[in-house]
């Protein structure tokens, strides 16, 4: 169980379209359908191999959870919702995140902590 101070959901979701209750009101695609490939069980993967790995997650191609003992993860929900956890606050990575892709962070809590 990760107690990790600082959450995030990042998305390609604006806030402002959210309602009261946090559902995205606004029409548009979001995914394509399950493909339900099992591609393999990992324990640990290579630094080099996330960028891969999260794509084919986002795609749905596979899924898993991406955690650095108690310091770190990363988690993928459906239609392109991604969870991320640090101990540390990671600001300007937040501000390149918004600006250079593109995407909206929010404070949030990951709903895959186990």
């Amino acid at each position: 169980m990760f107690s990790i101070k600082y959450q995030w959901r990042i998305t390609k979701y604006n806030p402002e379209y959210r309602n009261d209750t946090g559902i995205y009101k606004k029409e548009e695609w979001t995914s394509f359908y399950d493909i339900g490939d099992l591609i393999g069980d990992f324990d640990e993967i290579s630094v080099e191999n996330t960028p891969l790995l999260s794509r084919l997650i986002l795609r749905e191609h596979l899924w898993c959870k991406l955690e650095y003992e108690s310091e770190f993860f990363v988690h993928f929900g459906y239609d392109y919702y991604m969870y991320v956890g640090s101990s540390i606050q990671c600001k300007d990575t937040i501000k390149k995140i918004t600006k250079e892709f593109n995407l909206f962070v929010e404070h949030f809590n990951s709903p895959h902590l186990d």
